[in-house]
């Protein structure tokens, strides 16, 4: 099987010409393109994601960064085994979809390629348990506290805390509601095919420079995602509930006059 190059871009047709002829030699067993090139969303300033599959196991993973036609090719080689082994891997952590999954493929001598592809598009996200609930409560308390606690004191550090924290944030929500997470880059737009309002508080989040303006659209952010959850979590009520904890903060506070009821 091999793919036609019409449905590319015109500045990529150089890259994708010299990746089929790789198929003219035994050694190369398949090829792959992933990325904006096969969602169909390149543009001018995008480069060409690959990988070549090879019928010997490869013990180099660096990437590779070969120019043709002006286009900058991301690049790896690896077996047919190493790629269904990276697979499955992404399968079971179940953060972003399988690479594979959403790949367009250029050759495919063996047909195995079809089959793993068929494979990783029956994954699923990750979506939180409810055993995980406990601890999801408390970072996003100690997130929002490492910033609130700086606001007035250390403004740069409240505004670094908010800017690193966001991401996380960001994906929790996604794991709360069984998404796939994205990469950065296209976090803005995915986010606003599923939840519009989330998406334009993080574009007020990402624009205000004010560290008290910024603040507050930190707190709604923060509110928009807990809110399925029935809202914050005060942070003395956020105890582990099994049988063992419960008995040790009981000991532990029957020695304290001002302990709080668990």
């Amino acid at each position: 099987m091999s793919q036609p190059v019409s449905p590319f871009p015109a500045r990529f047709l150089p890259a994708i010409r010299a990746l089929l002829q790789l198929q003219q030699h035994e050694r190369y067993l398949g090829a792959i393109i992933f990325g904006s090139l096969a969602r169909m969303e390149a543009t001018d300033k995008s480069d060409c994601d690959a990988k070549v599959i090879v019928n010997e196991e490869n013990p180099c993973s660096n990437i590779n960064h070969p120019s043709i036609g002006g286009v900058k090719l991301d690049l790896t080689f690896l077996s047919l085994e190493q790629l269904r082994k990276h697979t499955r891997e992404e399968m079971e952590r179940a953060e972003r979809i399988p690479i594979i999954a959403k790949s367009i493929i250029l050759f495919d001598k063996t047909q195995q390629l079809q089959s793993l592809q068929q494979e990783a598009r029956k994954a699923q996200p990750k979506k939180i348990r409810d055993d995980e609930l406990q601890m999801l409560h408390f970072m996003i308390f100690h997130g929002n506290d490492k910033a609130e606690r700086n606001l007035h004191d250390d403004p740069l550090t409240a505004l670094l805390v908010m800017h690193v924290g966001l991401n996380d944030f960001l994906h929790y929500h996604y794991q709360l509601c069984g998404r796939w997470w994205v990469s950065s880059k296209r976090l803005l737009a995915d986010l606003r095919t599923w939840d519009p309002p989330l998406a334009h508080l993080v574009e007020q989040f990402v624009s205000t420079g004010e560290v008290q303006a910024k603040f507050a659209y930190w707190r709604a952010i923060i509110d928009h995602i807990v809110e399925p959850l029935g809202g914050r979590q005060p942070i003395y009520e956020n105890n582990c509930t099994c049988p063992i904890c419960q008995r040790d903060l009981a000991h532990l506070l029957s020695f304290s006059q001002d302990g709080q009821n668990i």
